[in-house]
């Protein structure tokens, strides 16, 4: 699912920065950002193959408070992502269908509640389901290459065109990109063989990913039209359109339809797996739930791996999320997602320390200094897009930004509060089975 997105959507990221920044970045960036979380991801599926994947590891090594805490985010920053590929793949078929621009909100309302259901039906659909969508996304954006590529030109690799760049915007929208493999950590209880599996598709994975999804697209289509101010969500579609006629912009738009559900579905999967993890341990409910019995289908977990009462209300909260500025939800999303990596990161560390006993298949070679070094640039740009998330360009705090945060931080602490009450009745409210060597 990870490369199920194609290209579209990226093409905003351009409002934002210059094309001599934005091109090195897409290229770099990943080399010490997801390779780390590739080593770290291996290691730690290696020594706790449990469900839900970073916020098992997290609760096991730092104990049950900063898990509960650690969970918590982690449900809200992938709930927030999801909420972004409706409005994405709304844009594009605006630039198919004019008409549809009176009803593009309600049309994002419609894939939350198409792919909710197709979740509620069970795993093996959606797995099928998404083995097609690759297939039906990706098409579209090779054929898009191979007509641009007659086009390509090396003098946009130091182009800057009109507008300076916005760094914060652009760290966040690089580190979005490829926080895929932070969101494939979520399934680590249910992957055979997963440290071998996790290093090798993160591997083959970030090739695909850098050449074809992110660097190759954005390269040619500014060969095409150099014009940043043009790159709205949709731009490729039309730069499509003049380059092979109406029917490129046709298979572009239901490639974007398909791709941006397809990558709604698999974010989605990881923000269930999270919310799951907080309300149940072993099939129950770790606080009373009001209005439903012990018994009742909504709290069974069902053959989707969760409860059908997780979907539910996931569902429900991207159907408000839809709604919102897609800039903001976008910022918060990843300042939350740093959090989330800041802790994996300690918590490795923790792990390499003070838990050598723990027996592993596989380990990344050089001890606790080795571990460091390869988890330290993970941590400095998860602190950098903290820092630099909530202001603009000329370092001014952006109200709305703010706004969403504290909304943020407001409801951690109505949670928090729920979780220490429900502590105070029961020691083990939140606690994962111990791990042993």
């Amino acid at each position: 699912f990870w490369v199920s997105g194609g290209i579209y959507g990226n093409e905003e990221m351009l409002l934002d920065a210059a094309p001599a920044h934005v091109l090195p970045l897409l290229v770099f960036l990943p080399m010490f950002y997801n390779l780390p979380m590739a080593f770290i991801h291996s290691e730690f599926s290696s020594v706790i193959p449990a469900e839900g994947g970073p916020v098992a590891w997290v609760t096991e090594v730092m104990g049950s408070t900063i898990g509960a805490h650690n969970t918590y985010w982690a449900w809200l920053c992938y709930v927030i992502d999801s909420s972004l590929y409706p409005r994405f793949a709304a844009g594009y078929l605006v630039k198919a269908v004019d008409e549809v621009s009176q009803i593009r909100g309600f049309y994002c309302m419609f894939i939350v509640v198409v792919v909710g259901l197709v979740k509620l039906t069970g795993m093996r659909t959606l797995v099928f389901v998404s083995i097609i969508m690759t297939v039906v996304s990706v098409l579209p954006s090779m054929i898009f290459i191979g007509y641009a590529i007659p086009f390509a030109d090396t003098s946009i690799f130091t182009y800057h065109g009109e507008g300076g760049t916005n760094w914060d915007m652009l760290l966040t929208w690089v580190l979005w990109l490829y926080s895929g493999t932070f969101n494939m950590g979520s399934i680590a209880g249910e992957v055979e063989n997963p440290q071998r599996t996790y290093l090798i598709a993160s591997l083959l994975l970030l090739v695909l990913d850098i050449i074809f999804i992110n660097f190759l697209p954005l390269w040619l289509s500014l060969s095409v039209d150099a014009e940043r101010k043009n790159y709205t969500s949709g731009h490729f579609a039309v730069l499509g359109g003049e380059l092979a006629g109406q029917w490129l912009v046709i298979l572009m738009a239901i490639g974007a339809q398909v791709s941006q559900i397809g990558l709604y579905n698999s974010v989605s999967i990881a923000s269930d797996r999270y919310l799951s993890h907080f309300l149940f341990e072993d099939d129950r409910p770790r606080f009373s739930i009001p209005f439903l019995s012990q018994n009742s289908y909504l709290l069974k977990r069902g053959t989707a791996g969760v409860p059908p009462l997780v979907i539910l209300i996931n569902s429900a909260v991207n159907l408000v999320l839809v709604w919102m500025p897609i800039t903001a939800t976008l910022n918060v999303g990843m300042a939350l997602v740093s959090v989330c990596i800041l802790l994996l990161v300690v918590a490795y560390i923790q792990l390499k320390l003070y838990r050598s006993d723990l027996k592993r298949d596989w380990e990344l070679p050089g001890g606790v200094f080795g571990a460091a070094v390869v988890a330290a640039p993970c941590a400095i740009l998860s602190i950098l897009n903290i820092g630099l998330g909530f202001a603009n360009t000329e370092g001014d705090i952006v109200p709305t930004k703010i706004v969403f945060l504290v909304a943020a931080v407001s409801v951690g602490l109505f949670v928090h509060g729920i979780y220490v009450c429900s502590r105070s009745q029961d020691k083990g409210a939140f606690a994962y089975p111990t791990v042993t060597a």
